[in-house]
């Protein structure tokens, strides 16, 4: 299972997704099972599980230096288990 962050598009490293303040980031959450049809998914920031996030794909809207250093994390289980996984968001400042 892998988080790994569809947009915006950066060179990202291992485990780690960079955004620009300011920049909603879009993070897809890969998963297999079996039975796939019964696959849920819960997202967590910092931890806190977002409500009402659990789809395949989540979106964090105009994000900002509160959320730098904080786990973006899926959690995708069935009735035979469950899993997480995750990637540390950098949130920078670009100045001009």
């Amino acid at each position: 299972m892998t988080v790994s962050l569809v947009s915006p598009a950066s060179n990202n490293e291992e485990g780690v997704s960079r955004v620009l303040e300011g920049e909603s980031a879009r993070f897809k959450c890969s998963a297999d099972a079996n039975p796939g049809d019964r696959l849920a998914r819960s997202w967590y920031v910092g931890g806190e599980l977002l409500r009402g996030r659990t789809g395949e794909e989540m979106t964090l809207e105009g994000t900002d230096r509160s959320l730098n250093g904080r786990e973006v994390e899926c959690e995708a289980g069935n009735a035979i288990g469950r899993t997480r996984a995750g990637t540390r968001l950098v949130v920078s400042c670009e100045y001009h």
